[in-house]
């Protein structure tokens, strides 16, 4: 481990823990988060930065690609469990009625899915994108402004692709039907460091 991180860690156990000694007090017990954050493992998209939140106002789900795969007809992910996992619990246990999804540019999962998946030497990533290969037909359907690559617009059309697959869990549905559950579509571009939303009237991400 790099001797960055270490003194990070100290510096925090000794001088900057405490200033948040009377936050965790009110947390040490529960926790209550505004949103359901479901991000990509890029290490230059940190949910806390680009929200400006508090410990405690995110439930976090990061993956290669902010992918959630589909709920088959039991109500089961067709992939990993631990993303339908987290949908569950902060639905069901924490109540959270927002739920994120944030794609970013230059993302490393687009451009591999645009070069094309089969080539990806990597076994478990090479499955994994597989969550994200209709995020193709997506862009097709998606108007798009400024001078964005491929790969940005396929990874703004994964954004829509993966709230949509969100939907297809049982108790994202039950939520649906019973209260105001919200789907907010974000996309963060690294260049101009702006967060974007998705708008349904223009069919394009724009400046939040």
């Amino acid at each position: 481990m790099s001797s960055k991180l270490i003194n990070g860690i100290k510096e925090f156990n000794q001088i900057t823990s405490h200033d948040y000694h009377e936050l965790y007090a009110t947390l040490k017990n529960h926790q209550t988060p505004d949103a359901l954050f479901i991000g990509c493992s890029d290490s230059r998209v940190l949910p806390n930065i680009l929200s400006q939140s508090e410990p405690g106002e995110l439930f976090v789900v990061r993956n290669v690609g902010n992918i959630i795969p589909i709920a088959d007809k039991n109500g089961l992910a067709v992939g990993d469990e631990s993303e339908a996992s987290a949908i569950e619990y902060g639905l069901a246990t924490l109540k959270i009625d927002d739920i994120v999804v944030c794609g970013h540019s230059g993302c490393g999962a687009m451009h591999a899915l645009i070069k094309g998946r089969e080539i990806i030497e990597a076994p478990n990533l090479r499955s994994w994108l597989r969550h994200a290969d209709d995020a193709f037909f997506y862009k097709e359907k998606l108007n798009f402004s400024g001078d964005l690559s491929d790969a940005d617009k396929l990874s703004q059309a994964n954004v829509l692709l993966q709230l949509e697959n969100i939907k297809t869990y049982p108790i994202v549905k039950e939520m649906q039907k019973k209260s105001n559950i919200r789907f907010h579509a974000w996309w963060f571009d690294i260049k101009m460091v702006k967060v974007f939303s998705y708008n349904e009237e223009s069919n394009q991400f724009e400046i939040l």
